[in-house]
């Protein structure tokens, strides 16, 4: 930059001829890399300026920096150009060159008596509504050199209607379940809007329904059910359940079910069992008594006992019969024979052989 302001404004690189007041202009191209050991980017910038030159900075490359371009155009955002390569610069040629231009006013002042009759003509139709053009106009005349000045025109940007980019994917949904919703988004920047263009019509998001099945619902017990069932036993110890259900809420969607049991037992009617008297059997028959001339034998009621209010056993303790002691009649044992009398209190009374019982007096009697 600064050998280039130097060839434009010392005379040792060349002097103007007398009446020259063509602009000086510096179109400084750069690829964001900047020399060591150099004077600083503002500095030059800023002799360019005091010199009278005009700089146009123009940008190339990925590595480019924007407010280094701004300083070089002397901070001017107009004169400021950038290309992703250098391939791309002739597409940019005609705006560099309307912005060399600009803001420069080319008409020249008479320097002769013939040029002083000289008249400039009307300036041109812009060339372009928008987006910067270039008006002309020319001074023909037959005793001054042809002359033709330029200057841009309509340097606004032009209107460019804005248009929707893609669609982004749909985000997360809001729930994983039960009905949640999910936003996809897209951007007014194909192109986006520029000038008094238009913007883009319709939302710049979209929200859909999501993940609307239903959640999984852990079952819950409800309350014990009406009352306790009949008791298994009447006594002795018997059983009894209720029950409950799983509806509280019950299981959906997948949801766990309860935990523990639907049935619940307990023990009932744990009181002893009445236990009605039996008999044990009967002893043997004892000697018979000389006395009363019977014999007997007993029992007892104990298989089982009565117990917890059974009933006591029914009939004697005791069993009692008629008996004869030949004993206890010696003499008379030794001369009866079959079909004798008995003396005294069985006088009268027939009886058998000695074997066997024998009928007494409407008893039973036997040998013992």
């Amino acid at each position: 930059m600064e050998l280039c302001r130097e060839a434009l404004t010392n005379p040792v690189y060349g002097p103007r001829p007398p009446g020259d007041r063509s602009a000086a202009v510096a179109i400084v191209l750069t690829d964001g890399v900047a020399n060591e050991g150099q004077i600083t980017i503002v500095e030059a910038a800023r002799r360019m300026a005091l010199s009278g030159v005009k700089s146009l900075a123009v940008g190339a490359g990925p590595g480019i920096d924007d407010a280094q371009l701004l300083e070089i155009a002397q901070g001017r955002q107009a004169n400021v150009f950038s290309v992703g390569s250098t391939a791309e610069l002739v597409d940019i040629a005609q705006n560099i060159g309307v912005s060399s231009c600009a803001d420069i006013d080319t008409t020249t002042t008479a320097t002769t008596p013939a040029e002083a009759d000289c008249k400039w003509g009307d300036w041109s139709p812009c060339d372009a509504p928008c987006g910067g053009g270039i008006q002309r106009r020319s001074m023909d005349c037959c005793d001054c050199t042809p002359r033709v000045a330029i200057r841009s025109c309509n340097r606004d940007p032009c209107p460019v209607d804005g248009a929707w980019g893609p669609w982004s994917a749909f985000g997360a949904c809001s729930r994983s379940c039960g009905g949640g919703e999910q936003i996809r988004t897209r951007s007014c920047n194909s192109p986006p809007v520029a000038g008094d263009g238009q913007p883009c019509q319709g939302p710049s998001a979209e929200i859909q329904a999501c993940n609307d099945q239903g959640c999984p619902v852990d079952g819950q017990w409800g309350d014990w059910c009406c009352s306790w069932s009949a008791c298994s036993a009447t006594c002795g110890g018997g059983q009894r359940t209720r029950t409950r259900q799983c509806s509280n809420p019950a299981p959906a969607n997948g949801g766990a079910d309860c935990v523990g049991s639907g049935i619940e037992e307990e023990m009932c009617n744990t009181q002893p069992c009445p236990t009605d008297g039996g008999w044990s059997n009967w002893s043997d028959w004892s000697a018979c008594n000389v006395n009363s001339c019977t014999c007997s034998r007993t029992r007892t009621c104990s298989s089982p006992a009565p117990e917890n209010g059974g009933k006591p056993c029914m009939g004697d303790l005791v069993n009692r019969r008629a008996c004869f002691v030949f004993c206890c009649l010696p003499d008379f044992s030794r001369s009866l024979g079959l079909g004798g009398r008995l003396p005294g209190p069985f006088g009268g009374m027939g009886f058998g052989g000695m074997g066997g019982g024998r009928s007494l007096g409407g008893k039973s009697w036997m040998r013992c």
